[in-house]
């Protein structure tokens, strides 16, 4: 409660400031009026403090009534979807839960209504060291407990969502269906699907391992990039309009529309959603032809969704978004201007042929300075995240994504003329182009680092390289970069000690693996596995326990030793018993 009056005070304070025209006192009491937003947004979004949640009602032999937030998503059992909980018995609630449902022949879409019998249960946390927490994961987003039903515990009550979100679903599902109609291989529909709908279901693992190798990921989540093309590509359709005041604010509205059209058509996807606002807030700003800076239309883009949802800032996508739209306003522009450009390249010669390479050259540096400053912003996080690098990324991002607009046009073009064997013969050669280069930078050695360990303090340190190298260009002045180099030097201290301590480390530890056996034993950077038959003819079934550990520490396990029914092994000549080595090491 305190910080809520406290917040509310602070606020009027700034009004009054400002009405008054006393400026100086808005700037701490903004910081001051964001501290405590930060104490109460929390708690104001924490679904367990409200009394209506679904698990203040429950009981042992509970009945629930649940609408699908999205469509379900196939699991190697069956399926699983968001849900909210409308009902408890007889009791109206509220609250998300995650449903697993061991039935794969029933389709279920959005705003779907079930009768589920079952016991919501705390989502698995994390059991060894360093392995992903998928309860957290679900908390950031309102979900606190997941539901496992089998195929006699729902019925399906109601199958009809009235609404936006409900028509928006329906048309996102729609498009997919005509998309699967074309003439399109198996892999080119889930790059079409993924590419403008964001919908991943078809997608083979071989193919999102080859644009992950290639460092394109981005492509096949429909985010910022393709808002922007979206964007870019209605400004580009409205020429035509008269500039002036009048004309600018009719192709500003245009341009939301469309944007927001596109938004609609991938079903309101949280990327896509977040994406959508961000461009917004850019299109508002020079429709308006306002004093503010891309930083601050960025900024209040990204408070907007921290004032919704505190949870989205612990979103892998929007600290990547984010990040890099920072990188590119930030460096992009500074290395673009590295090479001193004649203002118009056409007036350069009246040779129209070097005129006209310049123009290229110009559009290539272009393309580089933008590719090389997101990815410069975003691979702290990347490292962090997924502990691997792209080698080629500038390969892939200079050759395939500025066609990215023309092979999201030729995918909107077939789908609104699915019989026109001139579209779907284009769409198949870009996608068949854009299947082959991927496979060819994924095919070359080492085009994917893996398995990069990176701490929190690694993470910090690296972001306050980059913070500092951005500084320093921005800035032009050597004063910054003493300071670059010591954080530079601190870093590499730090990267050397922790080798080090790698390099004499010992540890053996028992992975919580569920029914099966498996331990490591760690000597330096070398390890051995111990594991049941089971593990030891398929170690990939412990990846999920066992990776990231083995990443963080920089271990490469160099053997497997299988023991039998009891739980015996030999080792080094001697045979042992899983629990005397548990208990020696204890």
């Amino acid at each position: 409660m305190i910080p809520a009056i406290t917040a509310v005070v602070l606020l009027a304070g700034m009004i009054v400031c400002y009405f008054l025209k006393v400026h100086r006192p808005i700037f701490p009491l903004s910081i001051l009026e964001f501290l405590m937003l930060g104490l109460l947004l929390p708690y104001a979004h924490n679904p367990l403090a409200s009394p209506s949640h679904y698990i203040h009602h429950t009981h042992s032999e509970s009945h629930y009534i649940v609408q699908l937030l999205e469509p379900s998503h196939p699991t190697p059992k069956g399926q699983k979807a968001v849900v909210e909980v409308v009902q408890v018995d007889s009791v109206p609630t509220s609250g998300r839960m995650m449903l697993f449902l061991r039935n794969r022949t029933v389709q279920l879409s959005y705003g779907d209504r079930l009768l589920v019998r079952g016991t919501p249960s705390l989502p698995s946390a994390s059991e060894n060291p360093y392995q992903f927490d998928y309860r957290n994961y679900l908390r950031h987003k309102k979900i606190c407990f997941q539901m496992f039903a089998g195929e006699a515990d729902f019925d399906l009550l109601e199958s009809s969502p009235k609404g936006l979100l409900a028509w928006s679903q329906r048309l996102r599902q729609h498009l997919i269906g005509i998309i699967q109609s074309l003439p399109l291989s198996a892999s080119e529909q889930g790059i079409a699907e993924a590419l403008l709908l964001g919908w991943k279901d078809d997608l083979s693992p071989e193919t999102e391992r080859q644009f992950r190798s290639a460092g394109i990921t981005h492509l096949l989540c429909v985010s910022g990039l393709h808002v922007g093309i979206v964007a870019v590509l209605a400004g580009w359709l409205l020429f035509w309009v008269r500039k002036g005041p009048i004309g600018r604010y009719i192709k500003g509205v245009l341009q939301l529309g469309v944007v927001w059209l596109f938004a609609m058509i991938t079903g309101f996807a949280p990327s896509t959603t977040r994406a959508a606002l961000m461009f917004s807030v850019f299109i508002v700003g020079d429709m308006t032809l306002n004093s503010c800076t891309r930083y601050n239309s960025l900024a209040a883009s990204a408070l907007v969704l921290l004032l919704v949802n505190p949870g989205v800032l612990f979103d892998v996508g929007f600290q990547l978004s984010y990040s890099a739209v920072l990188g590119i306003l930030c460096l992009s522009q500074p290395m673009f201007l590295l090479i001193p450009w004649p203002k118009d390249v056409y007036l350069l010669s009246r040779n129209r042929v070097k005129s006209l390479g310049l123009l290229c050259a110009r559009k290539v540096w272009s393309l580089f300075c933008v590719t090389t400053s997101a990815q410069l912003a975003t691979t702290p996080l990347l490292l962090y995240y997924f502990h691997q690098f792209p080698r080629y990324f500038l390969i892939a991002n200079m050759t395939i994504v500025p066609f990215a607009g023309v092979l999201l046009g030729t995918v909107i073009l077939a789908l609104f003329f699915p019989h026109w064997s001139m579209a779907t013969g284009l769409l198949r050669k870009e996608l068949y182009a854009t299947d082959a280069v991927t496979q060819w930078i994924s095919s070359i050695p080492g085009a994917l680092v893996e398995n990069i360990a990176m701490d929190e303090v690694m993470l910090v340190g690296t972001v306050l390289l980059v913070v500092g190298v951005i500084v320093w260009v921005k800035s032009k002045r050597l004063i910054f970069l003493p300071v670059v180099l010591a954080v530079g030097l601190i870093l590499a201290v730090y990267c050397r000690a922790v080798g080090v301590m790698h390099d004499g480390q010992r540890i053996c530890i028992r992975y919580n693996a569920g029914y099966h056996i498996a331990i490591e034993l760690v000597e330096g950077r070398h390890s051995t596995l111990i594991a049941d038959e089971a593990v030891a003819r398929d170690p990939s079934i412990i990846d999920y326990q066992c990776r990231n550990f083995l990443t963080r520490k920089q271990v490469t396990r160099t053997r497997i030793i299988s023991t039998d029914t009891c739980g015996r092994f030999l080792f080094e000549g001697q045979e042992f018993e899983i629990d005397d080595l548990v208990n020696r090491e204890h």
